[in-house]
């Protein structure tokens, strides 16, 4: 755990994303003192996270408390793994839940090198805990932790457990009795007084229209099955949050996000302005190109030359500088919804740092869309929170074209997304 005589300096953190604003305290039951709880996202996208700090012998103690439940889990008790971590992701403890008893226990393997057990290189090796944001570094292989049964005599009620369990209770006083760190669990020999007081293991909140990799495969059969899952994980998380209450409104969403991403072949949506033929550019941009028109540029000028067509089609728009500013081709499209112009970039930085507690700027966010795939859908979903769910109500009613024009301006790619449309009405049922 981490520990500090006043604060804990979250700085630099690179496996915990803390949302201050979600900061609340909770009482612990059989004590005086206040649990601080902050809401977390982690390297692990299917991990419901909380940084939990306690004050203990004037000392702040700060651990990650994150839960990756089973297909077993349900409302009523947490099935599945607890991890528990320090800020910097390197394990503490573990626990394997079935309906919200603790059943075994993870440990390190004394003889694991410290660097090897806390980065492995391929996520596939982690697999059996969840898949890690693109880019990070895969931690806690339960591959590479021994388990053990827990034996208890506590009384102990569904759903609950002690915080002794992740929180260092040095001379700490409970029930009339100290406490000391290598207090084992099942020990004392005393009634409830004698044992720390414990925390409730809450369940992960229920997504509002949740969705699986089966109905999402049915509708984009070319995206890769690690594709499918970053979606379904990324929704099933974030959807409720940006307004995506019910069925018709998911399904537009996928049937726009499905067509701009190729259907979701391409989770990145980096912005392709390499072009080869010159017919082409007078295709797409008839206004600004031709072989015969003085007043327009000449198309061969520009093709096989991505950086120069950005910064010609995109100057003095959006936010962006002039030709020679080189914002064009810094801010041209990423993400799902191909997120275009400094000022819209800006805006989802804005976004982005309030609600993950960080530190973007318009340009390191156009490069996060284009390096972390759950950032890009996330990206979609705000833009389609900002520029849909807040303009129209979307209900069966609503028509791809009405969320077409909102979504892109006019109708580019209609058949596609009315075909996608249609797909997504047979498979999204939530």
């Amino acid at each position: 755990m981490q520990k500090t005589s006043s604060k804990v300096n979250f700085n630099n953190k690179k496996q915990v994303t803390p949302n201050f604003k979600g900061i609340t305290q909770e009482k612990i039951i059989n004590s005086s003192a206040l649990l601080t709880i902050i809401p977390t996202t982690t390297i692990y996208t299917e991990h419901y996270s909380r940084i939990l700090m306690l004050k203990i012998n004037q000392e702040i103690q700060a651990i990650v408390f994150s839960m990756y439940p089973s297909k077993k889990s349900n409302s009523e008790n947490f099935s599945g793994e607890i991890m528990i971590t320090d800020l910097d992701g390197n394990f503490l403890n573990g626990y394997r839940v079935f309906k919200g008893k603790l059943k075994t226990q993870f440990r390190a393997k004394t003889n694991e090198n410290k660097s090897s057990f806390n980065y492995i290189s391929s996520v596939s090796e982690c697999k059996d805990h969840g898949n890690c944001i693109s880019g990070s570094s895969c931690i806690l292989c339960i591959q590479q932790l021994n388990e053990v049964v827990v034996v208890s005599y506590a009384p102990m009620s569904s759903n609950y457990i002690y915080i002794n369990r992740f929180f260092s209770f040095s001379d700490y006083l409970s029930g009339g009795q100290y406490i000391d760190e290598n207090w084992s669990y099942g020990g004392g020999g005393g009634g409830p007084g004698d044992y720390p007081p414990p925390l409730l293991i809450e369940n992960p909140p229920t997504p509002q229209c949740p969705t699986t990799e089966t109905e999402l495969g049915n509708m984009f059969p070319s995206a890769s099955s690690g594709n499918l899952t970053v979606l379904k994980n990324t929704l099933n998380q974030h959807s409720g949050s940006f307004g995506i209450d019910n069925k018709d409104e998911l399904q537009h969403f996928l049937s726009q996000a499905g067509h701009e991403s190729a259907g979701f072949q391409n989770l990145s949506g980096e912005e392709n302005l390499y072009y080869t033929s010159p017919a082409r550019l007078m295709e797409v941009w008839p206004s600004r190109f031709s072989q015969t028109d003085p007043n327009k540029k000449d198309p061969d000028d520009y093709i096989r030359n991505a950086k120069k067509l950005a910064n010609l089609i995109y100057a003095n728009r959006m936010g962006n500088g002039d030709e020679a500013s080189g914002d064009g081709y810094a801010y041209r499209g990423r993400g799902i919804f191909q997120l275009t112009g400094k000022d819209n970039y800006s805006d989802f930085a804005s976004f982005y740092n309030v609600r993950f507690s960080t530190n973007h700027t318009a340009t390191s966010a156009a490069d996060l869309l284009s390096s972390d795939y759950v950032a890009s859908i996330i990206s979609a979903l705000w833009f389609y929170k900002e520029h849909v769910l807040s303009k129209i109500t979307v209900d069966e009613n609503t028509t791809v074209k009405s969320v077409t024009k909102l979504i892109n301006g006019g109708l580019n790619g209609i058949s596609d997304r009315i075909s996608k449309m249609a797909l997504a009405i047979l498979n999204i049922n939530c």
